[in-house]
């Protein structure tokens, strides 16, 4: 669980930091750069289709 939480907080801030950028170099609205990195950042965590976190063997 701690490194679904962790890989959330990176990607929120390489997200965050990409968007910043193109929103500097491309003019794109400032407001929707938090928005798209949580976005991103909370499908990584929370990962529907178990494709990066996959289930653990149990045994």
């Amino acid at each position: 669980m701690v490194r679904r939480i962790l890989a959330a907080v990176f990607w929120f801030v390489a997200i965050g930091a990409w968007y910043g950028f193109a929103s500097f170099a491309f003019g794109l609205p400032q407001a929707l750069g938090p928005v798209l990195a949580a976005a991103i950042a909370l499908f990584v965590a929370v990962d529907p289709g178990h494709v990066i976190w996959t289930a653990r063997a149990r045994g």
